[in-house]
């Protein structure tokens, strides 16, 4: 049943993909500097991403929540002020941490495609850790799940959304492991934590080793 299921998840390394609108944005060098901005993070180049994200990308697009953490999460680590008019409706809810969105940027367990984007958007943002290990950590439930859902009689399409969404963690996490030294550098770092599971193990020998499988 599994191998019939498409990830048609919006997971992090494609960016080209994020519905950008016909303009004269040029989509390819927008998403490059936006995915390893982090590599050399410049103020002006900042402004001008949001700039281009704006004419490219209108309020309403689904992937917007993401455009406004990428630009947040830099904002907050190198001390920054966002630009103004950078989609003000949902950048003001960050300021209120009684809004839904501030609640679910902080709620960990609430799992979705968006959140595996924001995610991926912080690491581009800032280059940090701890946005990485949050994805590694979805994607290493993924056989255990698997195996969960194989076992039930009737699997229901809250089950099968949940594994998509782990093999889209899955899915990312490798795809940048071979985009992004940063982040091989992390696996080889964790390879000699202790406790580590099966699953763990073998996703950041994939990591490493720079080979998708």
């Amino acid at each position: 049943m599994f191998k019939k299921i498409k990830c048609v998840l919006l997971i992090s390394t494609v960016w080209a993909q994020m519905g950008l609108a016909a303009t004269k944005v040029d989509s390819d060098k927008l998403n490059k500097q936006m995915m390893y901005f982090y590599q050399n993070p410049n103020q002006q180049q900042f402004k001008t991403i949001q700039q281009d994200m704006m004419s490219a990308m209108p309020a309403n697009n689904k992937h917007v929540p993401a455009m406004v953490i990428w630009a947040y999460a830099a904002s907050q680590k190198y001390g920054w002020t966002m630009n103004a008019d950078f989609y003000p409706a949902l950048t003001q809810q960050l300021h209120n941490p009684q809004s839904k969105f501030s609640q679910f940027i902080a709620d960990d367990n609430k799992i979705n495609p968006t959140k595996l984007d924001m995610w991926w958007s912080s690491f581009f943002a800032t280059g940090e850790e701890q946005y990485v290990r949050k994805v590694f950590k979805q994607a290493i439930a993924l056989e255990k799940v698997k195996q969960s859902i194989d076992n039930k009689k009737t699997k229901t399409k809250q089950d099968l959304l949940y594994f998509a969404i782990l093999a889209s963690a899955d899915w990312s996490f490798k795809a940048n492991c071979r985009q992004h030294a940063k982040i091989r550098t992390f696996a080889r770092q964790w390879q000699r934590q202790s406790g580590l599971t099966a699953e763990a193990k073998q996703l950041l020998t994939t990591c490493v080793s720079g080979v998708q499988k």
